[in-house]
């Protein structure tokens, strides 16, 4: 699978080493967000018991926000950069048709 007559923790090296540079960007991350919440203080939405005037909460809208604006990242990333670059269907796409025939008792609404 990952390599012939290497060692095990060779072998874990291989395996893990594509994790690396997106390590290296959530520590970023984090570490960027963790000096603007020192920043902040107890400004930060998420520790905000607001509401808006319909009575949402803003941690609430937020992070739908946050959630929102990362999902339509992936979306325009597998567009460019992954499978429908190159034409082929999105394997979110192809599973899509599984489980909307799904029926209780099938596995993927097979008879």
């Amino acid at each position: 699978m990952v390599g012939g007559e290497r060692s095990a923790g060779r072998r874990l090296l291989t395996a893990l080493r594509p994790l690396g540079w997106p390590a290296v960007g959530m520590l970023a991350v984090s570490a960027v967000y963790g000096a603007f919440g020192v920043l902040v203080g107890e400004r930060l939405p998420q520790l905000s018991t607001a509401t808006t005037a319909a009575g949402m909460p803003v941690r609430l809208v937020q992070s739908t926000v946050v959630f929102g604006i990362i999902g339509l990242a992936f979306v325009y990333l597998e567009s460019q950069l992954g499978a429908g670059s190159r034409g082929a269907p999105s394997p979110a796409v192809r599973g899509a048709g599984q489980v909307a025939d799904a029926r209780p008792g099938l596995p993927y609404g097979r008879a």
